[in-house]
């Protein structure tokens, strides 16, 4: 055998063995949010999700979010969670994870981009999957009546179904009765006001103040004036092509004084409280800060991110830039392009 078709066989072996493996660890790493337990319990596949969910308190609603979340990303595409699920009608952990990997199953049906970008196929798609998403949800929320993580996720559900903001109002306030300080309800409910899905600015700006006012002084939901206007920010160079007005927006004193205020009172006070899904609020809170070009906060915010950040997280935040970017940023204070 030459050399040659030596190497190329080898080259092969490589992509049919090797590859599989690295892209498996990838996705696992990019679904962690930097935490070994819900890393571990990944790479378990189904069955160590049962005993995972079950070993999280009751009232841990946070933490039940920000796993079943990460089941959406690392385990969208197994049909073992089907499995399951029919296995047990009557398990709200396994309803729960269904329906949050059936609403990434919906998104990854639609694709990215905006509304005329959609064919129709990808849209009728779309809404299968949000219609199996639903009952799941509902289903959950019905056997297990005291957990808010099935009304936040059904936030978002009504939203990209475009049902009225009356109907995305109801998820929202089930969600807080039973959490008040529920960060997943009130990221989605600032999405579900934007004007991009229906709303418009104004309505999700009155809520984000409103809401940031009435939480107490160490709550992440401070934060979610960081995705205000972060969407706000985005939509100026998404929706009207106007990549000048988004600078000024960015640079704005009254928008840059308004977030430092938030962050203040927020994940900088020392009276904030670390919860799981604290991870996802500074990951906000970063992106904004790099749009800001706010080097100190920046760094502060990777500081505590570390390695669990990862290019998908900077997506969720509204940024399709390289996470690459920001630690460059931070360790040189070099502004890059955005």
């Amino acid at each position: 055998m030459s050399p040659a078709l030596l190497f190329v066989l080898l080259g092969l072996v490589l992509g049919i063995v090797v590859l599989p493996r690295v892209l498996r660890e990838k996705r696992l790493d990019d679904s962690a949010f930097g935490r070994s337990d819900i890393r571990a319990a990944l790479a378990g596949g189904v069955a160590e999700l049962p005993p995972f969910m079950e070993s999280l308190p009751t009232d841990e609603h946070a933490g039940r979010y920000l796993f079943t979340l990460a089941c959406s990303h690392a385990l969208t595409k197994k049909r073992g969670i089907d499995a399951w699920a029919r296995r047990e009608p009557e398990s709200a952990d396994a309803q729960l994870v269904l329906g949050a990997c059936q609403l990434r199953r919906a998104w990854l049906a639609r694709g990215y981009g905006r509304g005329f970008q959609v064919s129709r196929r990808k849209a009728d798609n779309f809404e299968t999957e949000l219609q199996a998403c639903d009952e799941s949800l509902q289903r959950a929320a019905r056997l297990s009546p005291d957990d808010p993580t099935p009304w936040a996720y059904l936030v978002m559900v009504a939203t990209w179904r475009g049902e009225s903001l009356e109907s995305r109002w109801q998820c929202f306030e089930q969600a807080i009765a039973r959490d008040p300080d529920n960060w997943a309800a009130h990221l989605h409910m600032t999405v579900a006001l934007s004007e991009k899905w229906g709303g418009s600015h104004a309505a999700m700006f009155e809520f984000a103040r409103e809401r940031a006012g009435a939480a107490p002084e160490g709550s992440d939901v401070h934060m979610v004036l960081a995705k205000a206007h972060l969407e706000r920010w985005k939509y100026h160079w998404m929706f009207d092509g106007d990549d000048d007005a988004a600078v000024l927006y960015a640079r704005n004193q009254a928008v840059l004084a308004e977030t430092i205020t938030a962050y203040e009172r927020s994940l900088a006070s020392d009276q904030h409280e670390e919860k799981a899904t604290t991870f996802l609020a500074r990951v906000n809170a970063a992106a904004w800060f790099f749009v800001q070009n706010d080097h100190q906060r920046l760094v502060e915010q990777l500081e505590h991110l570390g390695g669990g950040l990862r290019d998908p997280h900077w997506i969720w935040a509204g940024l399709d830039g390289a996470v690459a970017d920001a630690w460059r940023f931070a360790r040189t204070g070099v502004v890059g392009p955005r």
